[in-house]
C-alpha cells in the first residue's frame, strides 16, 4: 500500500544561497566526521558516519500499513532533546509513532553545530513527520546553556508566519526550550506538555540555572510526562498534572528471531554480558573491573566512550592482554537487536547515583524482547522488573559473576518466551498513544 498524500505544515521557500549552504554544511560535517575518527587512530569513515552525514537520517521503520492522516488534524509542535539524526531514542521514537497514528509532527531542533547550513531548514521525514531546522546565533548547547533571547521571538515569529495553521499542543523534552514553548503556548493558546526524560541537572557541567529553567518548566506546563517514578515524584511539587509515561521499546526488537543463538568467543570457554548505551560517568567500572578478573565472563560494550574511568579499564584490559573486554564503540540503531542479540546475558551495570535513580532504562526493555536474563542494579526505576523471570536485580557489584553464572544456567526457551511477553504492550506505538491520548484530555476533545 503506498502512503498516503500528505501536504506539509511547515511552508517556507528557499532564499537565495540556501542550496549552496546545504552543501557547504555536508563538506563541513564530512571533514568533522574523518577528523574525529584519524584522532582517535581509527579508519576515516564508518557506515554509521555515512549515515551522520545526510541531511535528515532515513526513517527507520516505515509502518507497514501507512493510515491516512486524520481529516483536518492539528499538527504537534515537537522541541525535541535530541536532534533527528542522531541516537534513535525516545525523542525520534514518540515523534514516529505520534505520526503513524495520524497526529502530525513539526519536528523543530537548534542543535545544527556547524557553520555553514541555511538559517532554516525543512525535511519532510515520513508522511505527518516534519523536521524543522534553525540555526541559532553563537549556537548554544542546549543542554547547558539558556536559548539566546535574540533567538526567542525570530523563531516563534518563523514558526507563526510558516506553519499553516496553529498546533494541537507544544511539546518539550529540555528546559532549554522554556522561553519559546511559553511564548508560542500564549502566543496560540494551545496546551505545553513537558516530557520530563532524565535528571538533567547531574549531567556534567550543567549549571544551577538550568535546573531553576526546569522549575519554571514544570510549573508552566498544562502536563508534566515522566519516564521514572523518581521523575514523577521530583514533579509533583511544581506540575498542576504529572503522569507517567514510561519509555518502551521498538517493535523490531519483538519481531527479531524468536530464538536467537547466542554467540561465543572463538575459544568456547567464555560466556559474553554487555549491553548498549553511553558509556560515561553512570556506568560501575569498579564493579566491571571485579567482573573481568573473575576470568569467567567476557564483557562485550557498544556505545560512545565518555568518562575517563572506562577509558582507564579499557586499557587496563588493553595491558593484560585485551582478551576480556571489547569496546565496539557507538552503532547504528538497526545494529543493536542483532548485537544484543548475541549476548548470553544482558548487563546494565550502573552505579547508584542520583542521575541513575532517576532513569527508566530503555536498555532493559530492548534486552527482555530479545528474550535475554538479565542482571541490572537494583534502583527505583528497575525495582518493578524483579517480577519478570531472569531479571536479576543487585545491590553492590562484588558478586557480578555469580549472578551472570545464575542468570545463565537458570535460562530456557520458555523463560525467554516469558520475557518477551513481559514487553509486549511496552512498545513506542502504545507510548505514543498515551501520549496522544493525555493531549486530546488537555484539549477536551477525548
Amino acid at each position: 500500500m503506498s502512503a498516503p498524500f500528505f501536504r506539509p505544515y511547515f511552508r517556507r521557500p528557499d532564499r537565495p544561497g540556501d542550496r549552496l549552504l546545504r552543501l557547504a554544511g555536508l563538506v563541513e560535517r564530512a571533514l568533522r566526521a574523518v577528523a574525529r575518527r584519524l584522532l582517535a587512530g581509527r579508519a576515516p569513515l564508518r557506515r554509521e558516519d555515512r549515515d551522520r552525514l545526510r541531511p535528515v537520517a532515513r526513517q527507520r521503520r516505515q509502518p507497514e500499513d501507512p493510515r491516512a492522516l486524520a481529516p483536518n488534524a492539528r499538527p504537534l509542535l515537537y522541541l525535541p532533546a535530541l536532534p533527528w539524526h542522531e541516537r534513535y531514542q525516545r525523542p525520534q521514537q514518540l515523534a514516529a509513532g505520534l505520526a503513524r497514528q495520524g497526529r502530525p509532527v513539526i519536528y523543530l531542533e537548534t542543535f545544527d553545530r556547524q557553520r555553514l547550513q541555511p538559517r532554516w531548514q525543512h525535511r519532510v521525514l515520513a508522511p505527518g513527520l516534519e523536521r524543522v531546522s534553525r540555526r541559532l546565533t553563537g549556537r548554544p548547547d542546549p543542554f547547558r546553556q539558556a536559548l539566546p533571547p535574540s533567538e526567542i521571538e525570530a523563531v516563534a515569529e518563523e514558526m507563526r508566519r510558516s506553519l499553516r495553521e496553529p498546533p494541537a499542543a507544544v511539546v518539550a523534552q529540555l528546559p532549554f526550550w522554556l522561553p519559546l514553548a511559553v511564548a508560542l503556548r500564549y502566543a496560540w493558546g494551545v496546551p505545553l506538555v513537558y516530557d520530563r526524560i532524565d535528571l538533567h541537572t547531574e549531567f556534567p557541567g550543567v549549571p544551577p540555572e538550568v535546573g531553576r529553567r526546569e522549575e519554571e518548566l514544570l510549573t508552566a506546563a498544562d502536563l508534566v510526562t515522566a519516564t521514572s517514578p523518581d521523575l514523577l515524584e521530583r514533579s509533583r511539587p511544581f506540575a498542576r498534572r504529572v503522569e507517567a509515561l514510561p519509555n518502551g521499546v521498538d517493535r523490531s526488537f519483538l519481531d527479531f528471531p524468536q530464538e536467537p543463538t547466542p554467540a561465543v568467543d572463538s575459544e568456547g570457554e567464555w560466556p559474553v554480558a554487555g549491553m548498549v548505551g553511553a558509556l560515561d560517568q553512570r556506568i560501575d567500572t569498579a564493579a566491571l573491573a571485579r567482573l573481568l578478573d573473575s576470568g569467567r565472563w567476557r564483557i562485550r560494550l557498544a556505545g560512545r566512550l565518555e568518562h575517563p574511568a572506562m577509558e582507564a579499564l579499557a586499557r587496563s584490559d588493553s595491558a593484560g592482554g585485551g582478551e576480556r573486554l571489547e569496546l565496539l564503540g557507538e552503532i547504528p540503531f538497526d545494529r543493536v537487536a542483532p548485537f544484543l542479540g548475541s549476548l548470553q546475558v544482558g548487563l546494565v551495570p550502573y552505579r547508584d547515583l542520583a542521575i541513575t535513580r532517576a532513569i527508566d532504562s530503555v536498555k532493559v526493555y530492548e534486552m527482555l524482547a530479545l528474550g535475554l536474563p538479565v542482571v541490572v542494579r537494583r534502583l527505583p526505576g528497575t525495582e518493578h522488573w524483579a517480577e519478570v523471570p531472569g531479571v536479576h536485580l543487585y545491590d553492590d557489584g562484588d558478586d557480578l559473576a555469580g549472578l551472570l553464572d545464575a542468570a545463565l544456567a537458570r535460562d530456557s526457551n520458555a523463560l525467554r518466551r516469558q520475557r518477551r511477553e513481559a514487553v509486549v504492550g511496552a512498545s513506542w506505538e502504545a507510548r505514543a498513544r498515551r501520549l496522544g491520548e493525555l493531549i486530546d484530555e488537555l484539549r477536551g476533545t477525548a
